[in-house]
Formats: C-alpha cells, structure tokens, sequence
C-alpha cells in the first residue's frame, strides 16, 4: 500500500475557486505561498511526500467540468459532497442510461447539468463511471471512440480492473477508486490505484478530487479488494444492519 493519505480542511474546491474576502485572487509569492485576505502570506503544501496532509489552498486554478456516468446512490453521495465542498453544480455533468426522470431529481437538488446523451460527457476532462461492473462495458460503449489522452476515467465499478478499463477506453487514462456514502457529508475514505505508468499531474488530479469529501489514499491496485470490502461495501452493510437494529427496537422502547 503506498501510503499517501490526503484530506482536506478547507471548504475550497477545483470546480469552483472562491475569491478573497475582498474579491481580490490570491497573490503567488516567490515562496510558494500566498496573499491571504489579512493580507499574510500562507504557505502552500507541495503534498506529494508520503503521508503529507495536502492544503489548505484558498484558490485553485479555473474550473473544470466533471462528468458522472451512473446517477445512483454512490454518484449522489460524491456530487453531494462535491457541491458542498464549494464546487459549483452547473460545473459537474451527469448522465444516467435509464430513468431520464433521476437526471432532473439530482438537477433540482443539487444544479448539476444533465445530459441526454452519454456522449456528450465526453466534454468533461474526468469521468467517474459509476455504474454495476456488469454494465460497465455497455456503458462506456459510446464513450470509446470519444475519449482521448486528455480524458481521465475513475472508475466506481468494483472487480474492474484497469487492464480491462484500459482495453474498453484505450486512449485515456484509467483509475479505480473505492469511496463510499459518507461521501454526502465530506467523510468518505477513499482507496485510488493507478496505472504503474500513470503522470503525477494525473494522479494529482484525481486524488484531489475525492480528498474533497473525505480522505484519500493511493494504493496498489491488488489492495482494491480489501479497500472495497473495508471501505467500500463494509459500511453500507453496517448501516443495513444499524437501520434494521433501530427499526426492531423503535416499538420496544417507545414510551
């Protein structure tokens, strides 16, 4: 397991860099660090050693559009989480294959911008599928010819690995990553693996954006097993199991 755990104080977020209190962006200092609104510099994170806390960074760069592939309680839970962290929903596209009528539910909860066509998410520089592994080639279908090197694909779908990502959407760049509900409330924990030969600037990318509603760790891909079980489908069997225990006891000791 390679130990790069991130997480994240700050409300800030790629999709929609927040300005200073006095309207004014930031100031870069030679230092690395920045102007903040008291008009004191802080210093930023470089973040990428091993175990290193990445941010608090009070500006990004420009937004950027964020496609969802898959509308289900995974896909809310993250644009949730997304949207409150600061990002701005109109900045995240979702598609869904079936039920047209989900895209307005999540459209009128949180802004997103659907979109009809699964090809039009092509417009979005990163992916996240979150569909059934069964569905996963059918899904990404229409996507294969459409995605380039520019395009990075996350994919939610557990038991995929990359080598069969790679082949479905051969010119971009494949993740896995394993987050869970917790996501809605910032407190998801997030296991990411990557291609051996996968750019840091990538890897920076993704990384920052599930460190957005919770703590991420890089890890091989032969741990996504144990990340999924652990972290992935272990808690959505605990609060199965919570809401049963709640839902047997709530007569017994009603007053």
């Amino acid at each position: 397991m390679v130990g790069k755990a991130r997480t994240r104080a700050d409300r800030g977020c790629p999709l929609a860099p927040r300005p200073l209190g006095n309207g004014k962006r930031p100031i870069p200092a030679r230092d690395g660090g920045q102007q903040t609104a008291a008009g004191g510099r802080e210093r930023v994170s470089k973040g990428r050693e091993e175990g290193a806390v990445v941010g608090p960074w009070p500006y990004r760069e420009p937004p950027a559009e964020v496609g969802f592939l898959g509308a289900g309680r995974i896909a809310e839970a993250l644009i949730a989480g997304l949207v409150a962290s600061g990002a701005d929903g109109g900045s995240i596209l979702v598609a869904n294959r079936t039920r047209a009528e989900r895209l307005d539910e999540l459209a009128g909860r949180y802004g997103v911008h659907p979109v009809r066509n699964v090809s039009d998410l092509a417009r979005a520089p990163l992916i996240v599928l979150a569909v059934k592994p069964k569905d996963v080639p059918e899904a990404l279908s229409p996507l294969r010819d459409l995605l380039g090197p520019e395009h990075v694909l996350v994919s939610l779908a557990a038991g995929v690995p990359l080598a069969a990502l790679s082949r479905l959407v051969p010119k971009a760049t494949v993740a896995r990553a394993m987050p869970n509900t917790a996501a809605q409330v910032r407190a998801s924990a997030t296991g990411v693996a990557f291609p051996a030969d996968t750019p840091a600037a990538v890897r920076a990318r993704v990384l920052d954006l599930f460190s957005r509603v919770g703590s991420t760790v890089e890890v091989e891909e032969r741990a996504m097993d144990a990340v999924t079980a652990l972290a992935g489908s272990g808690p959505a069997f605990l609060y199965a199991a919570l809401e049963a225990m709640i839902q047997g006891t709530e007569g017994a000791l009603a007053p």
